[in-house]
């Protein structure tokens, strides 16, 4: 239910996968029967104008509007769980990502073998991640590399730069000038750089790319596939991935050269101001300000907690969302003053509880409305980054990654334990969150062990009313708590969503359709055939936002919660 609000971003996209020229970031906008007719809803959510995604050899991640990291995909040596904090900047590299925190320092994650996760001290204003190297810009314009050094690619040159890319075999920066210049593997003609200016760099496998002043294009390096190919005209942007290369016209359509792997070869057709590429899959941001996936999809599944593709949290008697203008609406009976007491403002995410409801706000502090019998709609004065209501108690992560609880303590479900956290959870009586090492430790009401969280590395949890599940790393579901209607006997198969309601939970396939279990009354559990980006389970009713950018949503209708309003408009 509301308990299981996902966080809401939107992604724009700015880095290449290979490589991320440093400098100012590219700035976007972000089988059952219905209920109700399906309503529009966005490619992307609302929040806009500050947030980066940037794509690894088989994984990306990304920043939300609250700086807070983001990863997804294939997982393998916990590139996927990135550390907590605030970040201005992020990178993906083999199987490993960088981040720059707002001090200055650069943290690290994943693949560690060859010192490629561990980066130096200091203060650094940009960092470019490698497949199994890293350079990082100093304020004072001096590269520092680290990782693997075969070739010398993690051996940069004297002098200052202005921007700096990492690829697979080599790095290349811009000096004060504009001149390129590059180290690493001499075979592949990268270093041999032309002697003129650019306003941008990119590094791919074996060739790399830039910019000049006049936005034209001009590449270099091995062009065995047709990479280094540029066609004429002006661009204003450029990636350089594996074998490929896209770079984003003036007149906003994409254009992509080199080796057509996966079906990169052949991009979207809708006008775009920035473009990323990563070994599977390439993501655009459209002049409209929605992000769009092409390639091998289901090789690198995508789904609404990861772009940021707009999806509705589900309670009991109402449902809430927030609009592409930023404002939240809610649906249900009139009366109601979920309803009727919706927040006037702008935000980025809104959590449904029982009877009541909370809002992180785009700027200012977080609001709650509805039922405060308990004190679960008045919020700490705190910096949250993500917010989960229950049924008479709320949870928020701080920006420091600590948990703060409000609301009814009767079973101990607010009373948070120590320590750093990835996600939380509030569920009817009790509360769950993933810590810093993927594992699960759950408070408050255990009387049906719904708070006895089993061993084991997770990406997501869930709490319902006295049962929790938990989206494992391997991607399969493992269920815990009370199974009085089978909402602990979860399907084994492959998942990358997961959502609980008070007895009913429903999860997204790889391939985007639905499978729901647990109670079925008012055909909560009976989802809709086609594929979905999104997953809400509230008390007796789910919502769901589909691939072609509809919300539909099926269960009980007593209140017209399950009746999207014909004017709640997420297409901006």
């Amino acid at each position: 239910m509301s308990r299981v609000q996902r966080r809401r971003t939107v992604l724009a996209v700015v880095a290449a996968v290979l490589g991320v020229a440093l400098g100012q970031p590219v700035a976007a906008r972000a089988g059952g029967a219905s209920a109700g007719p399906e309503a529009p809803t966005s490619a992307v959510s609302p929040e806009a104008m500050a947030t980066t995604i940037t794509g690894g050899l088989q994984f990306a991640c990304g920043l939300t509007t609250q700086g807070s990291a983001t990863c997804w995909g294939f997982e393998q040596y916990g590139v996927t769980l990135p550390p907590p904090g605030t970040y201005t900047a992020i990178d993906a590299g083999g199987y490993h990502a960088c981040a720059l925190r707002t001090n200055g320092r650069i943290t690290c994650w994943g693949d560690d073998t060859l010192g490629q996760a561990s980066p130096p001290p200091g203060s650094f204003a940009g960092i470019a991640a490698g497949g199994s190297h890293n350079c990082g810009l100093r304020p004072n314009g001096v590269a520092t590399c680290w990782g693997n050094d075969n070739d010398g690619k993690a051996t940069p040159p004297g002098g200052l730069f202005t921007r700096l890319s990492a690829g697979l075999f080599n790095s290349c920066g811009l000096r004060p000038t504009g001149i390129p210049v590059c180290w690493g593997r001499p075979v592949t003609g990268v270093n041999t750089t032309p002697n003129e200016p650019l306003t941008t760099i990119t590094v791919g496998e074996d060739h790399a790319c830039g910019l000049r002043p006049d936005g034209s294009a001009l590449c270099w390096g091995n062009n065995d596939h047709g990479e280094t190919d540029e066609p004429a005209g002006t661009f204003t942007a450029i990636e350089a991935g594996g074998d490929l290369t896209c770079a984003v016209r003036t007149n906003a359509t994409l254009n992509c050269w080199g080796r057509d792997y996966a079906g990169l070869g052949a991009p979207p057709t809708t006008r775009v101001s920035a473009v990323a590429l990563g070994l599977y899959l390439g993501c655009t941001v459209a002049a409209d300000g929605t992000v769009g996936c092409w390639g091998d999809i289901t090789a690198f599944p995508v789904t609404d907690e990861f772009l940021g593709r707009a999806g509705v949290s589900a309670g009991t008697n109402a449902t809430c969302g927030v609009q592409a203008n930023t404002t939240v609406v809610c649906w249900g009976t009139d009366a109601d003053a979920l309803v009727s007491d919706s927040p006037a403002g702008s935000f980025s995410w809104v959590s449904t509880g029982e009877d009541h409801a909370c809002a992180i706000a785009l700027a200012g502090p977080t609001t709650c409305w509805g039922d405060n019998s308990s004190g679960q709609a008045t919020p700490p004065n705190s910096n949250l980054v993500a917010i989960s209501a229950g049924a008479d108690h709320t949870c928020g992560i701080r920006s420091v990654g600590t948990v703060i609880c409000w609301g009814s303590n009767a079973f101990g479900q607010r009373t948070a334990p120590a320590g750093t956290f990835r996600q939380t959870t509030a569920g009817g009586t009790h509360s769950c969150g993933i810590l810093t090492d993927a594992t699960v430790t759950c408070w408050g009401n255990n009387a049906s062990g719904q708070s006895t969280a089993p061993a084991g590395m997770f990406s997501r949890v869930v709490a319902g009313g006295s049962f929790t599940c938990g989206l494992k790393i391997n991607s399969g579901i493992e269920c815990w708590g009370s199974n009085d209607r089978g909402q602990t006997d979860a399907p084994s198969a492959a998942y990358v969503g997961l959502t609980a309601g008070t007895n009913h939970a429903c999860a997204l396939a790889t391939d985007g359709t639905v499978d729901c279990w647990g109670a079925g009354g008012y055909g909560k559990a009976s989802p809709p055939s086609g594929r979905f980006v999104a997953i809400e389970a509230g008390t007796n009713h789910t919502c769901g936002a589909r691939t072609t950018g509809t919300v539909v949503c099926w269960g009980r209708n007593h209140a017209g919660q399950s009746v999207v309003p014909p004017t709640f408009n997420q297409v901006g």
